[in-house]
């Protein structure tokens, strides 16, 4: 059967026409309903007559909650054009492709890349025997306006317009021309606001993300009644969301209407930019987002959410003249092209706010929507984001004047209280308000200037606006990146490099060699420092924050649930007892076999005891210090350089940590199995660095075996981290490794049991460790001491807000899900100790999926990891067609890269829960 796609329709026409409109009961309009908490203890309420017919988060997969980027599946992507288009083939394109990219004069190798093309086994000539070259090249170079007379920036199609911008220009009686003067100043490209949200609700992707009715989100880990805490994530959940929809459903319905109302809430942004590094060429593009959809959404390129409305003009160089003529004498003053420039401004957002728009912010705009039902679409602006230079425009307030805030009114005076209690009563205290003594004002300072001839800066004016600089826009928002980023910290950054400067030129030397050898961390949470950061050479505000989050362990002074996917690929086998005879003497090395053999056995008696159940026999409890009876298929573990860990962030979104052994992203952190929870009483992680990725064919042959059958067990080989005692407050908090020769600092962990990677900074002001003694854990590379970097991310930071985050259930749930990880103190646990079978049978620590607060899962979901332990007569050589491949410059090739399952059915996959590592083909 075929359903049939009904596409949107925009009824023409509003309710402007129409006379005055009709009242409706608020208490007839309004009922609470309140979904089931989930799993996380969240529930959603919505206000409204009926529960909302279109919920956005029911088409959510787990897909959609994984931040990473995933390559898509050649086998699924289906065109009739073909990839190397226009280009007819591969050779094809290779051809072109070299002639291009070398420019005129090719050099020798150039040459030998093009003696490689056809040269190789692939290389036909028969490909390129009917290629049109001279129509693939006037393709290659055609303009989509090459053809037509209009300007390109006219594209009726896409509903741009190019509209004049006419200002009157005030000039006081003390001027050559006194009076106010007309002044064509430029032109606006922009399009209609009404035009991009009718767009928005008629394309059907857009459609099915968007969140028609606001909502709040409560947060109740306890299985108590009450609602619990407020939660703020979402536009569509905020306060200022639901009080604009609440405000809408009760005013008074157009006549004759009784369709839902709904509230598009519009996010505007604007930043200039300069578009070379030689020249004056600038843009400052204008454009919206729309706050009924997630900004999980509109932040991923991918899916082309921003919507240009406007790219705004300044005042040209000619405008000068024109003022220098009726001003005479000096020209203009610096009072007068501010106010000029402030009037630019606000006429192209007069051009932008036509009467259209106005008319549907009235009356709103009636479209059929993708469900077939029609609603009412009534748009608000709920914020407006833009960096200080442009907030003074918008605000029409004084350039760091008396009162610089376009948001409050506290003098500057009072700007060193910034961040204290005090400071925060004052902005609420002080905060601008749109009310008639501030418009009273404006407008009294607008007739000095326009009717009575005055200057922009006479007494009279001033008096008015200099004391307050009131505001006429209250909507600004918090630009983090320009006010903090490139604003706040880099001028601090700027003091501390004179300091230094002023201190030792050899200061800075370590500043730079200090920020080159942190590591990375993430895909792009911390970045390589690869450049003299003092230098401050083309860093943009992602460099900034880079700077920011390790500038505390930097710039110290020197003084006297873990999910997980590993590869299947069985191409590096190691033979133990030749590894352990090859590195004899290797303090690491000490008892390996025995240690392995202790971690692996109450793991392998559980697989069995749980196989044992399914079979609906009675589970048979094995010896716990049976560990000979654990047996090595062929005596090989095999290794991998990288493992995949998926864990469920704070915010209930889907992360992922890439841990490679080569690299600086070798470090791991697990629950702490003695922490309870209190503050002060212990510290509720463990630390370790991972030596070796592994996994083992395990054949079990003791009491309470099924079989005789190998089952796939995966593990890290670590040495433990111990915390620093003593550690200050207000520092961060320290490891260090325990002595190499101690028994207890290396051992074994249960992937499974892994809660993310970490980013540990060295403490570069102790120097390292002048020792080598073990080649296995490369000791010579060792600091003396060690930051944890508590900072690195939002979901790192809440890691450490014990009890209060809502995604981290393992916070609230208890730490026995630790399993067989580690136990006291940073020491591995005793290989002799047994888990219990409560341990055994615990659900996951951490679920990735999505929990929407209408559907819970089931308590022992969890998400495919590893790869086939029974794939032994397989080629493993060869990726399977569903696999992805995850390739970073530092993590290695491609051959040691990890691979995972693409498809969200788990196919090709392997499922575990936390305390499994039994292999269930999905």
């Amino acid at each position: 059967m075929v359903a049939e796609l009904v596409l949107p329709t925009i009824v023409e026409g509003t309710a402007a026409e129409t006379p005055g409109p009709t009242t409706v009961s608020s208490d007839a309009l309004f009922k609470k309903f309140t979904s089931p908490k989930n799993i996380f203890g969240l529930s959603q309420i919505y206000h409204g007559a009926q529960l909302p017919t279109h919920d956005p988060e029911d088409s959510i997969t787990l897909r959609d909650l994984d931040d990473n980027p995933r390559q898509n599946n050649p086998a699924s992507t289906s065109s009739s054009i073909s990839a190397y288009f226009p280009y007819p083939n591969k050779n094809s394109f290779a051809l072109g492709n070299w002639f291009w990219s070398h420019g005129v004069q090719k050099s020798l190798r150039s040459f030998k890349e093009l003696v490689q093309i056809v040269g190789s086994d692939d290389f036909n000539p028969k490909d390129i025997q009917n290629t049109r070259w001279g129509a693939i090249d006037r393709l290659l170079g055609q303009n989509d306006f090459d053809e037509g007379h209009q300007q390109e920036w006219e594209d009726e199609d896409a509903g741009w317009k190019r509209t004049p911008i006419t200002l009157d220009i005030p000039f006081h009686k003390r001027m050559q021309n006194k009076g106010t003067q007309q002044c064509l100043v430029g032109h606006i490209y922009h399009r209609s606001i009404v035009s991009v949200i009718k767009e928005k609700l008629a394309h059907a992707q857009d459609n099915e993300r968007f969140h028609y009715e606001p909502f709040e989100v409560f947060w109740n880990p306890t299985l108590g009644e009450d609602q619990g805490h407020r939660v703020y994530g979402e536009s569509y959940t905020s306060a200022s969301f639901v009080s604009a929809h609440r405000k809408l459903q009760e005013s008074p319905r157009e006549p004759g209407c009784d369709l839902p109302r709904c509230v598009v809430g519009l996010m505007v942004w604007s930043d200039s930019t300069h578009l070379t590094n030689f020249g004056n060429s600038k843009l400052w593009p204008s454009y919206i987002f729309f706050g009924n959809e997630s900004k999980y959404n509109r932040c991923k390129p991918s899916l082309n959410l921003a919507n240009h409305i406007a790219y705004f003009e300044v005042l040209p160089d000619s405008f000068k003249d024109f003022a220098a003529k009726h001003v005479g004498g000096k020209g203009p003053n610096k009072a007068f092209l501010a106010h000029c420039n402030r009037e630019m401004y606000h006429a192209q957002w007069k051009i932008i706010l036509d009467d259209e728009f106005l008319n549907a912010y009235e009356h709103g705009i009636v479209i059929k929507c993708l469900d077939g039902l029609l609603r009412r679409f009534y748009p608000r602006i709920l914020t407006y984001s833009a960096d200080y230079p442009e907030k003074v425009l918008l605000a029409t307030i004084r350039n760091r004047g008396q009162r610089p805030c376009p948001r409050c009114t506290i003098p500057k005076s009072s700007l060193k209280n910034m961040g204290m209690p005090r400071d925060m009563a004052s902005r609420i205290r002080l905060s601008r308000v749109d009310n008639i003594s501030y418009r009273n004002k404006v407008q009294g300072a607008r007739k000095f200037i326009y009717e009575q001839n005055l200057g922009v800066n006479s007494k009279p004016v001033e008096g008015l606006l200099k004391e307050e600089s009131l505001s006429p826009v209250a909507i600004l928002v918090v630009d983090i990146l320009h006010d903090w980023e490139i604003g706040v910290w880099k001028a601090v950054f700027i003091q501390l490099i004179r300091l230094l400067h002023a201190a030792d030129i050899v200061s800075v030397n370590n500043l730079d060699a200090r920020y080159r050898a942190t590591p990375t961390f993430g895909r792009d949470t911390i970045r390589k420092f690869s450049t003299n950061t003092s230098e401050m050479k083309k860093l943009a505000a992602h460099n900034y924050e880079d700077i920011l989050q390790d500038d505390l362990t930097v710039t110290e002074v020197d003084s006297p649930e873990a999910h997980h996917f590993i590869g299947k690929t069985e191409n590096l086998p190691i033979h133990v007892g030749q590894y352990v005879n090859e590195h004899f003497g290797d303090p690491a090395i000490e008892d390996f076999i025995p240690k392995l053999k202790r971690h692996i056995l109450p793991r392998i008696q559980a697989v069995h005891a749980r196989e044992a159940v399914l079979r609906e026999e009675p589970p048979v409890l094995g010896d716990p210090d049976d560990w000979l009876s654990v047996l090595l298929r062929q005596d090989r573990i095999y290794e991998h350089n990288i493992m995949r860990l998926h864990y469920t962030s704070y915010d209930v979104r889907r992360g992922a940590d890439i841990i490679h052994v080569k690299t600086s992203h070798c470090n791991i952190m697990l629950l702490n199995p003695d922490f309870n929870g209190n503050p002060g009483t212990d510290h509720p992680y463990l630390y370790a660095q991972v030596l070796g990725i592994y996994h083992a064919n395990v054949v079990y042959s003791g009491h309470g075996n099924c079989d005789y059958h190998p089952r796939r067990v995966e593990f890290l080989w670590v040495r433990w981290y111990r915390l620093e005692e003593g550690h200050r407050a207000r520092r961060l908090d320290q490891l260090s490794f325990p002595p190499i020769a101690d028994y207890n600092s290396f051992g074994f962990v249960d992937p499974s049991d892994v809660l993310r990677g970490c980013h540990l900074i060295s403490r570069f002001s102790h120097g390292k460790i002048d020792q080598n003694i073990s080649s296995l854990a490369k000791d010579h590379k060792d600091w003396k001491c060690y930051y944890i970097d508590r900072f690195c991310d939002r979901d790192m930071l809440m890691r450490y807000y014990w009890g209060i985050s809502i995604g981290h259930v393992q916070t609230r749930v208890g730490v026995s899900a630790a399993g067989n990880g580690a136990d006291r103190r940073f020491k591995p646990m005793l290989e002799s100790e047994p888990l219990s079978d409560s341990t055994l049978n615990e659900d996951p620590v951490e679920q990735p999926l999505h929990l929407s607060p209408i559907q819970e899962p089931e308590p022992d979901q969890a998400f495919a990891i590893g790869g086939d332990s029974e794939a032994e007569d397989e080629d493993e050589d060869d990726l399977d067609d569903n696999d992805m491949v995850f390739n970073d410059p530092e993590l290695g090739s491609e051959d040691e890269s990890v691979t995972g399952d693409v498809d969200d059915d788990g196919e090709d996959g392997y499922w575990t829960d936390a305390s499994s590592d039994d292999g269930a083909r999905v």
